[in-house]
């Protein structure tokens, strides 16, 4: 089977999709798209298939390929405007798309111009280009109200892209100011403390068992929970917390600061309950899987502290700067 591949994105983005292509065996040839009626005229009949971008496969191209060898063609993206799909639909060719295939890029490239306008990055740069220092203020968006004009795949990709990094960048601050309120007890004084006569493991198990019964009067009579039992999110909450304990006890005397786990429990917060819940689709038994209260964190916590454990024997002891 002969292929022409034409499109840019597939040939550019490095992936499994190019591996598995290559894998089938079939004669491919390549040229950089967008290909014109034009250009295609000429060549289509000798293909089987194609894989294409925006070129544009008129009635003519599509006819012209229907007396040689074309069964097929495959959009890489979406949009199929550059194709006739009532000229395919009579002649039988099928002809197919992929949703969600540049769906993170082209939210990116959004996100890139929105800051771009609204700081004059572009402007800023063409006056250096030109030898010159014209400074023009830009905009913030913190605190604006962006709207997306759209509905699909684009328009949640970008909205979901934006939540993160404004939610990652200036959330983290909150979230740091109040995990500190925390960890000037557990990892600033209690392990410390601990450390010194009862050992990694031992100081692990009794710090995280502490930290986790301090939840327990919000797990029981509040509503710190993501929809599970009492007795399974309680049960997850507690695993998890008796188990990125090894985590953070091992950071915390490694690095002689309580810096460590601030940042660690600070990006705990607030990616786990402020970004990753919040934009899990709820199937049914979602919340039996994510959150602090559902299987997943736990098992990969557990993971975690196996591995910190296997790394005990590079603490040393307690540091002076303690």
């Amino acid at each position: 089977m002969k292929i022409l591949l034409t499109s840019t994105s597939f040939h550019d983005t490095p992936g499994k999709h190019q591996e598995l292509l290559k894998a089938q065996g079939f004669l491919i040839d390549t040229l950089r798209g967008p290909i014109f009626e034009s250009d295609l005229i000429p060549i289509i009949k000798n293909y089987d298939a194609v894989i294409c971008g925006d070129d544009e496969y008129t009635r003519k191209v599509l006819t012209l390929g229907k007396g040689g060898n074309l069964k097929y063609i495959s959009k890489y993206g979406v949009g199929l405007d550059k194709i006739d799909l009532v000229a395919a639909k009579e002649l039988g060719i099928p002809v197919s798309n992929c949703p969600g295939v540049n769906q993170v890029s082209v939210a990116e490239h959004v996100l890139a111009l929105l800051l771009s306008f609204e700081k004059n990055i572009h402007t800023q740069y063409q006056t250096v280009q030109n030898g010159s220092w014209k400074r023009r203020t830009g905009n913030e968006i913190f605190g604006r109200t962006i709207g997306i004009i759209g509905l699909g795949a684009i328009g949640d990709g970008f909205s979901i892209v934006l939540y993160v990094l404004l939610v990652g960048v200036f959330g983290i601050i909150g979230s740091m100011s109040s995990a500190l309120g925390e960890e000037i007890g557990w990892r600033g004084f209690l392990v410390p403390e601990l450390y010194k006569t009862q050992g990694f493991t031992k100081t692990s198990l009794i710090s995280g068992l502490i930290w986790g019964v301090w939840h327990l009067p919000i797990l029981l009579f509040a509503d710190y929970n993501s929809g599970t039992p009492a007795w399974f999110g309680m049960t997850c909450f507690m695993v998890l917390v008796i188990s990125i304990s090894f985590v953070y006890t091992w950071f915390r005397m490694k690095s002689g600061s309580l810096w460590t786990a601030v940042i660690l429990h600070a990006s705990h917060n607030l990616f786990i309950q402020s970004i990753f819940t919040p934009l899990t689709e709820d199937t049914g038994n979602t919340a039996y899987y994510i959150d602090e209260f559902g299987v997943v964190l736990p098992i990969i916590a557990i993971g975690f502290a196996i591995y910190f454990w296997n790394k005990r024997k590079e603490l040393t002891a307690v540091p002076s700067t303690l």
